[in-house]
């Protein structure tokens, strides 16, 4: 998405990508894939773990919206794994035991 040399690979970049994948929630219309795919240009493409952690944390609700309870469980197991000290860890570990519980609450 964000193609400025300078920019690309800056916290400011991270975070502009990050909000592009989030206008694809907030339409009226969800586009979860599409969603999906820019939160793991995040995640693949800025190495900043402020933004990379939640980037996993929204690529793994984007699965349960898709109802793709494994993905999720992976991405999630995921997240825990290489963001142990994030905030999202704890999200990650309560969506976990959601989605193993089969609900999609």
């Amino acid at each position: 998405m964000l193609n400025d040399p300078v920019g690309k690979k800056t916290p400011t970049g991270a975070k502009s990508q990050f909000l592009h994948a989030e206008t694809y929630l907030i339409q009226s219309a969800k586009d979860y894939e599409t969603a999906q795919k820019e939160y793991y240009a995040v995640y693949l493409g800025w190495p900043y773990p402020e933004w990379q952690a939640p980037a996993l944390f929204q690529v793994a609700r984007c699965d349960e919206a898709l109802n793709q309870p494994d993905k999720a469980r992976t991405t999630y197991e995921e997240l825990i794994q290489k963001f142990p000290e994030s905030e999202y860890r704890t999200q990650a570990e309560e969506r976990l035991r959601v989605v193993d519980n089969g609900s999609t609450e």
